[in-house]
């Protein structure tokens, strides 16, 4: 049984931008490396993050009120839309010096679903701050960067988070809807091939679908209909293979 791709329904991201990825990692780093130099020692980073709000005391006065909400954690409150609550409540949780990693990028995610871009950008730099190593936070740095119009910036993020974490389909699959959007058909066109390839790896039906309708739409130039033709022979023995041990 052939694949029968499916529309691609999420939109392509309009945006033009004449900087290179070298010189916008350089800057992401940078940016890294600043936040680093000023950071404050553990014990005072609660009131260093609740001054960039409002005041000190509103980070203790919300502790008790939060904790009156069968303590819920700053994780529920954002899976439910309460984006003040979710960065109240991570910033409480970040007096513990606990967990510092994910509630900076929960911070980061509240803010950019309250269309604070700027201070979600903020959240997700000083995130990587604290773990350089981990992929996620370049992600969710690149969406910041996207909703400011940043487009070099996001595309560098995403560049240095296949760097972590090279076996990732998705992260690859975002670089190339990026790529796209800039008429860099070629290089999206590599990307998509390599997130269909990665996402056969992961048995993710999902993902090689999305590769190939991005492809079949690049397959106007030669290189788009090898590259296509290529990942749909590869799908086509990997769900036979699928159909032939039953799962």
């Amino acid at each position: 049984m052939p694949f029968s791709p499916l529309s691609l329904l999420s939109g392509v991201f309009l945006a033009q931008a004449n900087a290179s990825n070298e010189v916008a990692l350089q800057m992401v780093d940078a940016a890294v490396r600043r936040l680093i130099d000023t950071l404050p020692p553990q014990n005072e980073a609660p009131l260093a993050f609740a001054k960039n709000e409002r005041a000190v005391k509103e980070l203790f006065t919300s502790a008790n009120t939060i904790k009156t909400q069968e303590a819920r954690s700053a994780s529920d409150f954002l899976d439910s839309g309460q984006y003040e609550a979710a960065i109240q409540a991570a910033k409480i949780e970040l007096q513990s010096g606990t967990n510092e990693y994910q509630n900076l990028l929960i911070i980061g995610d509240a803010h950019r679903h309250l269309n604070r871009f700027e201070n979600a950008v903020e959240s997700y730099l000083s995130a990587i701050a604290h773990e350089k190593n981990q992929s996620a936070g370049y992600e969710k740095l690149s969406l910041g960067y996207l909703n400011l119009r940043r487009i070099d910036l996001a595309k560098a993020s995403l560049s240095k988070a296949i760097s972590l974490n090279p076996k990732s389909s998705a992260i690859r699959y975002k670089l190339a809807i990026i790529n796209e959007s800039q008429n860099a058909n070629n290089e999206a066109a590599k990307l998509y091939f390599q997130a269909g390839e990665l996402a056969i790896k992961e048995k993710n039906n999902n993902g090689i679908y999305s590769s190939l309708t991005a492809l079949e739409r690049l397959s106007a130039t030669q290189y788009g209909q090898a590259l296509y033709n290529a990942l749909l022979s590869r799908a086509e023995a990997y769900q036979q293979q699928e159909l032939n041990t039953g799962a």
